[in-house]
Formats: structure tokens, sequence, C-alpha cells
């Protein structure tokens, strides 16, 4: 008897359980590139810096507007988290919503965000499970859709190994992935951004800042791809607007203006870019 629960122990230290590795459904890494048209205009990006958060989380800054998401990580299991409120446009909320569960059944709704600073719970759910051939073979892809109460509903597909690879929207435009380097491997093919005048390299868009938390003083930076009229707002947890940082009409580029919070008290506040109608907003923490 002694030999035998010797015996069952040692099977047991030496047993391992092999759990089947979750297919990935968005790959991230820094230099992974991207090219999507809606129909009418081309647009490229680059995953171009990681960040890692007070939480101990690294997440990839996703170039706009190839994603709906900035700065956006994949856990261990295959699960999809990212710092934007979905269908908002706030981030930077040092929170993290899941939009993407990876072990969801078709059909099953799972809230994404809730309380402050949304209004209205945003949900997700999984509604097409399906196997397409995308650009080299078939694969498994994943549909979502995002929606609230009130505003839009906005659905995004993700193809194993790849990554996003269309978005539908309520007003009927759909939005195509045409090209894309996914560590390293290339798949479809790009339309020449120096011989095609649809190319937009630039996309609208404002960047979290650096660094956040900050004190006193941080950098914001932001991108136009055309001509605009800019505002650039920063305002406190109440809304209150307590800084107008950009107001002039500018040339299409990049630009970064800094922040001095000297003068006010720790806490959260938010800035909002604006530029011909539109609307990008992030928050920031002011710690002293």
């Amino acid at each position: 008897m002694r030999i035998i629960i010797y015996t069952s122990l040692i099977f047991l230290l030496f047993t391992v359980t092999v759990l089947p590795q979750q297919p990935n459904f968005l790959p991230l890494e820094i230099g992974n590139e991207y090219q999507i048209n809606n129909g009418i205009s081309y647009f490229f990006g680059i995953i171009e810096r990681d960040t890692v958060y007070p939480n101990g989380k690294t997440y990839f800054t996703l170039p706009r507007p190839i994603f709906e998401f900035d700065d956006t990580r994949v856990d261990e299991f295959g699960n999809i988290y990212t710092t934007v409120v979905p269908l908002t446009g706030i981030t930077g909320t040092l929170d993290e919503y899941m939009i993407f569960k990876a072990d969801a059944q078709d059909g099953e709704i799972w809230p994404v965000a809730w309380g402050l600073p949304v209004i209205d719970t945003l949900y997700a759910e999984l509604i097409i499970t399906e196997t397409w051939y995308v650009f080299d073979r078939l694969r498994t892809i994943k549909a979502i859709l995002l929606y609230a109460n009130s505003g839009p509903p906005y659905v995004y597909v993700l193809a194993e190994g790849i990554g996003q690879i269309r978005e539908d929207w309520d007003d009927g435009t759909t939005v195509l992935l045409n090209y894309a380097k996914v560590g390293g491997t290339v798949y479809g093919n790009i339309v020449g951004i120096d011989d095609d005048d649809n190319i937009n390299n630039l996309a609208f868009s404002v960047s979290q800042n650096y660094p956040n938390p900050f004190n006193p003083s941080t950098v914001i930076s932001y991108q136009l791809p055309v001509d605009s009229k800019v505002q650039l707002k920063v305002y406190d947890i109440l809304g209150t607007e307590i800084g107008l940082l950009v107001n002039e009409t500018k040339p299409a580029g990049k630009y970064e203006v800094s922040f001095d919070g000297s003068i006010l008290s720790s806490g959260t506040y938010f800035y909002t870019l604006i530029a011909d109608g539109l609307v990008q907003s992030k928050k920031m923490m002011l710690v002293k």
C-alpha cells in the first residue's frame, strides 16, 4: 500500500497539464504596418511605440484611423484590453476595457465600460465566429459588436494571426484591410504611397501625454492630415475649461505642445483636440 501511495505521488508530481494555446486575434509588435481603405481613401499606419502603464502592463499605441483603439494589450489568454473608452474617444483613463473576450461564445454579451467617464454603459457582443479566406489561407474570424443604449453601433472583425481586417459602421461605411505586415510577415498589397494622391499618411489624432502621470509639466502630441483650424483645450474633472493650449489654423503635420500644471492641484484632467468638426479627448494625471 505504501509503495502504491508513493508511486501515485510521483505520478502526480510529474504530470503536466498542457492547455490548448489560444489563437491570437490581434498580434501586436512594434513595426507592424497596416493599410486600410474606406472605398474613397487609403490610410497607412505603423505601431511605433509601447508604454508601460502604472499597473505594470505594457500597451501598444495603435495608429489611427486604422484602429478605433489607442493603447492596447493582449493578455496570455488572448483577451484584448484598451485604455480608450470605445465609441467615445475618451482615452488615457489609466483603466482598461475588455473589447475582446477570447473564450466568448457566439451571442455572448459582456459590459465594456460603465460609470465615469462614460454616461451610458457600453457593451460588446460576439456575433459571428466563422472561417473566411483571408489573404493567404482560411482563417478563423470573429466579429464583435460594440454598442450602448445611445449612440451608433460599431462592428469590427478580427482574423486569427493578423488582427483587425474589417469595420462596419451604422451609416453604411465599410473599412477593409488591404495590406498588413505583422511580425515581419506581409499580407496583401500596399497601394503606393508616392503615386496615389488619396493616401493619407497622417490621421487626425492626439497622443497620450508623456510622461503620464506628470509633475509639473508634460508634452501632448497631435497630428493633422490636412490644414485645419485647431483648438487644444484642457479641462478639470468637473468639465471646467482651465486652459487653451492651441487656437489657430495649422497646416497638415505633426505637432507637440507643452502643458505646465505648476499652479494646479493633483488630480485628473482631460485634454481635447478639436479640428474641423473632429473631436478626440484623453485623460492625464497630475501627481505632486
